[in-house]
């Protein structure tokens, strides 16, 4: 497995990150990230003729956090971040600087090694992208998305003229930020715009993780409304409410997973990425989807899988598998 892992890691590294001899690459981590991984990631990027530092802080308790300040100065000066803490912080004002500051961010969240060698060392990337750019451009040429699901629930939205995204988990240029493994497409719908309901069958995340029990989400001019299901709905509506904050309830962004060897697993960052998956994402929206909620207290994820996405009328996803 370790040759697995470091030809999965060469592979990030190189083809996603791009990364060239003589940067300056932070490794960063936090108490419950996986050491192995941590220092594996050291010693290729060193490997590959970078200037290499590691840092762990203490895992937070929530996600979204403001890193400890050290980190916080660190991760503006250098030229590459591989971010793999645990509790995701990519809604912070310290990510935002970085990325002002040219930083390209790698994010691979609560990565595990299996994650690394099943979804980017064992995957073609390239077919991934060629799936990837036909889903866009689906998005680029619609105005209207239906999500049914087998329960008879519909949800409708408006998709007006934001940017579509592809997250392939590749680098493009200063200031970059995107996801291992890739990957996905994803956009910000008209946020008024969405109506109805949706049955989520896979992950919530934060504060759940993997559901034994669908929840339903309701929705009216595109704020959530009401949580039904058992303890876990209870559990997401306790969390939803901690934070006092209205923008926790609006939907900042929908995405259409794309990887062939992602599996329900519990872990968010594979569960979103699951082939046909689609994906709600509530709270905290980033500046590049050019939407209307901004930085809120939090983000949340909830995985829809086996749902039908309609474009206009016609099928992206049947029964949660990707229309050819």
């Amino acid at each position: 497995m370790k040759m697995e892992l470091t030809r999965a890691v060469f592979k990030t590294l190189k083809d996603c990150a791009r990364l060239k001899p003589g940067e300056s690459v932070l490794i960063l981590a936090d108490t419950l990230a996986d050491y192995e991984i941590v220092t594996k990631f050291g010693e290729v990027a060193h490997a590959l003729g970078a200037e290499v530092s590691v840092m762990v802080y203490e895992a937070r308790e929530e996600v979204d956090i403001e890193p400890p300040r050290p980190v916080a100065a660190a991760l503006s000066n250098a030229d590459l971040v591989v971010d793999l803490v645990t509790k995701y912080i990519i809604h912070t004002d310290s990510y935002l600087r970085a990325r002002k500051n040219g930083v390209r961010i790698l994010c691979g969240t609560g990565i595990t090694q299996d994650m690394l060698i099943r979804m980017v060392g064992q995957v073609d990337y390239s077919i991934i992208l060629e799936s990837a750019k036909r889903v866009k451009d689906m998005f680029d040429t619609s105005r209207r998305c239906e999500i049914r699901t087998k329960e008879e629930h519909l949800l409708t939205m408006k998709l007006g003229d934001r940017p579509v995204l592809i997250r392939d988990g590749v680098l493009e240029g200063a200031g970059d930020l995107d996801y291992i493994p890739g990957a996905q497409v994803s956009l910000a719908p008209l946020e008024e715009t969405i109506e109805g309901s949706i049955v989520v069958n896979g992950t919530i995340y934060p504060p759940i993780g993997r559901l034994n029990k669908n929840i339903i989400l309701r929705f009216k001019e595109g704020k959530l409304i009401n949580i039904e299901g058992g303890s876990e709905a209870d559990i997401f509506r306790r969390w939803l409410k901690s934070f006092n904050d209205p923008k926790m309830y609006y939907v900042a962004h929908i995405s259409i997973g794309l990887n062939p060897k992602a599996r329900i697993s519990g872990n968010i960052l594979e569960d979103e990425r699951i082939a046909g998956a689609f994906v709600l994402g509530l709270g905290s929206q980033m500046e590049y989807f050019k939407g209307n909620i901004g930085k809120a207290s939090a983000h949340s994820d909830s995985v829809v899988l086996g749902a039908n996405v309609l474009l206009d009328g016609k099928y992206l996803v049947r029964d949660g598998r990707l229309e050819s």
